[in-house]
């Protein structure tokens, strides 16, 4: 018998995706949200109950905003993600936890380790600028 010690499901809600995932498993679950805020920013975060990330904190949280997501509010900087690298001694483990996120993400195995590249915009003549965050070998 295996457990799932931490789940990301792309869902517009906590409960959509708890709902998705009871239909996939059979049972019904009941994940450990916890409700935080910040000033005027309010949101609820899936965190295992020992407070332990799984796969080396390279397993992310579900994140469900109650407010706007702060960046939504942020003037646009012209930084976008090209590349999101992740390595792990279990790279199946992890793929299946990203099985529902969109974008640029891979992952390899290695020893862990999270790396981006990311692009920007050098000036008013349209030149793209590539910085290498990190590094995954």
């Amino acid at each position: 018998m295996s457990t799932i010690d931490h789940l990301v499901v792309a869902a517009a809600t906590l409960e959509e995706g708890v709902r998705w995932l009871e239909g996939r498993v059979g049972v019904p679950l009941e994940p450990d949200a916890m409700e935080l805020r910040r000033g005027a920013n309010e949101w609820a975060l899936t965190v295992p109950p020992d407070g332990r990330m799984p796969l080396g904190g390279l397993a992310p949280s579900r994140i469900l905003w109650r407010t706007p997501p702060p960046s939504t509010l942020l003037p646009d900087s012209g930084v976008r993600l090209v590349e999101l690298r992740l390595s792990t001694p279990d790279p199946e483990a992890l793929t299946t936890r990203l099985v529902d996120v969109r974008g640029p993400v891979r992952v390899v195995a290695g020893p862990p380790a999270l790396a981006a590249t990311v692009s920007r915009r050098t000036g008013p003549g349209g030149g793209v600028e590539l910085i290498e965050i990190g590094s995954v070998q």
